[in-house]
């Protein structure tokens, strides 16, 4: 959902190397979502819950689009595979500490990035050298997120990457459609899909 080049892992499985595992949570440490949302986190669907309840690892199928021209090559500088339509995905979410590491595989192309929960109880998910700020909202069916700044290192950058992602349950499944968007180019990358608790 970012602009900026993703912190690339070791090669991906289909090259043979070892995906991250989830790390246990630690004892006292609340998870996350949990710290940002406070008490409207138990207002989720139990599904959206187990996702962001701490380490785990979910599968399933995205339906990636990019945009054209030069919103396509802004995609490929973030890091984003250069593939569209279906595609396998996997979501490895692992501690950090206070912070969470998610770890999107689009058919074994790893999007890593680092999230953390800052005073002002927005989100700061760094993508390599830079920061998008989330703000999350909890809400009976759903868990919406927008973006709600863009940061390279300490300094502010103006706010002109918009988008977010919302996500919704069935059953034990959760749904998701994410975007993100630069004024005079359009769409960025989309993808929605459904995952499935590994």
């Amino acid at each position: 959902m970012s602009l900026v080049r993703p912190h690339r892992s070791l090669p991906d499985a289909h090259a043979g190397a070892s995906r991250p595992l989830p790390r246990p949570a630690r004892r006292g440490i609340t998870p996350l979502y949990r710290r940002a949302l406070g008490a409207a986190f138990d207002a989720l669907p139990p599904a959206l819950r187990r996702l962001h309840g701490g380490p785990g690892r979910w599968r399933g199928m995205a339906e990636l689009t990019q945009g054209t021209g030069a919103a396509r090559l802004a995609a490929r500088s973030a890091g984003y595979p250069g593939a569209e339509g279906t595609l396998p995905l996997t979501l490895t979410i692992a501690q950090d500490g206070p912070g969470e590491i998610w770890t999107r595989s689009f058919d074994g192309f790893p999007v890593v990035s680092h999230q953390r929960l800052r005073p002002d109880g927005r989100i700061a998910e760094r993508l390599g050298p830079a920061t998008v700020l989330l703000q999350a909202e909890a809400r009976a069916d759903a868990l919406s997120v927008t973006v709600a700044g863009l940061r390279a290192g300490p300094l502010p950058l103006p706010s002109v990457l918009t988008g977010g992602g919302v996500e919704t349950a069935e059953a034990e499944a959760v749904r998701f459609d994410v975007s993100a968007r630069l004024p005079g180019i359009g769409l960025l990358i989309r993808y929605r899909g459904t995952l499935h608790p590994d």
